[in-house]
């Protein structure tokens, strides 16, 4: 991944056609804001750390601006939202931790809706009006209390 963010400009220059100049600069600028707030994750004093979320704020702002929302994965959400700003701001490393966490609630929020509502509840139950996120509510509460 290193290896591929490092020469992200080369690539960026090849593959996006010479007349989508605009999109073509603003990609840029956003990957270089992108690599330089991902450098800075290690051990971060206050000040790096909302350093880091700034450069994050940058690179969100232009990637909106060129795909809307439907650029946004659930990544980039942390990283926006201020989901990693907060963890960084209550353990100050990241590296001790991993997202297979994460990875594995997705998993298992995903088989429980697919595998105990009807076509994932939508339009099932009584009148049809039954959500497709009921079971999965019902499911977490069970499983945090």
């Amino acid at each position: 991944m290193r290896c591929m963010m490092d020469s992200i400009d080369v690539i960026i220059e090849r593959i996006i056609p010479e007349d989508e100049n605009s999109t073509k600069s603003q990609l840029i600028v956003a990957c270089s804001k992108y690599k330089e707030a991902i450098q800075l994750l290690s051990i971060l004093s206050d000040e790096e750390q909302l350093k880091f979320q700034d450069l994050i704020d940058d690179f969100i702002s232009v990637w909106i601006n060129l795909y809307s929302t439907e650029g946004m994965t659930n990544y980039l959400h942390l990283l926006a939202s201020g989901h990693i700003l907060y963890f960084l701001k209550q353990y100050t490393c990241l590296y001790l931790y991993s997202q297979q966490g994460w990875e594995h609630l997705n998993s298992t929020c995903t088989g429980y809706i697919l595998h105990n509502s009807a076509r994932s509840g939508r339009g099932s139950g009584k009148n049809k009006g039954k959500s497709y996120i009921y079971p999965l509510i019902c499911y977490l509460l069970r499983d945090l209390l």
